[in-house]
């Protein structure tokens, strides 16, 4: 599995810290930029087995993640001391490479920058236009129509939006018909950026 992974331009671009190098540089010459920071709820994997077959594992692999998603329990030990089994009941528990491969065709006719590191993702656009404004809507519409068509769920109370530049529109989005919180300040890979682009508290 480790040489057929191919990570999509979203989660390369993350990884090699181009998201904020992007953000920062429109910000610089004095665009307004929102970012959506969206967390996955994941509780139904149905069809994660489809999508790895289609991605080439032969069946013997096929099988063992099959295995391994169907009843699963797990302990945590700690110096020898162990706790007790516990069935998972959260998909989030299938580990960054599966949940790559479920989450590859996500970046499918979005037109804002998005990245995705984890079970983060992050739209993001500028919307000193009422055109940027409504591109980053339609991407977030975009985004929920993914989810219910792959049988996820995005976790929307944890899903924020961040207002970057002086005198930002600030304007409200939502997911489906819930709408998204506004926030000072989120937390990226455990460092703290506020919408004046600080990265401290």
């Amino acid at each position: 599995m480790e040489t057929e992974m191919r990570a999509s331009k979203s989660e390369k671009g993350y990884t090699e810290r181009k998201y904020w190098w992007k953000i920062t540089t429109i910000a610089e010459l004095k665009r307004h930029v929102k970012g959506a920071l969206i967390k996955w709820g994941i509780e139904t994997l149905s069809h994660l087995l489809e999508k790895v077959v289609r991605y080439g594992l032969d069946k013997w692999s096929v099988r063992w993640v099959g295995n391994w998603l169907t009843g699963h329990t797990q302990r945590v030990v700690v110096n020898r001391s162990y706790s007790n089994w516990q069935p998972v009941t959260s998909g989030i528990n299938i580990g960054p490479k599966l949940f790559n491969i479920f989450v590859s065709e996500l970046d499918g006719g979005i037109k804002c920058t998005l990245m995705k590191f984890a079970d983060d993702t992050k739209p993001s656009g500028e919307v000193d236009a009422s055109e940027g404004r409504a591109t980053l809507q339609e991407d977030l519409d975009r985004l929920e129509e993914w989810a219910n068509k792959n049988l996820m769920k995005f976790n929307k109370d944890k899903c924020k939006v961040l207002h970057l530049g002086k005198h930002n529109p600030g304007v409200q989005h939502r997911m489906g018909s819930t709408w998204l919180e506004i926030s000072s300040v989120e937390r990226d890979l455990g460092v703290p950026v506020d919408n004046k682009l600080n990265t401290s508290e």
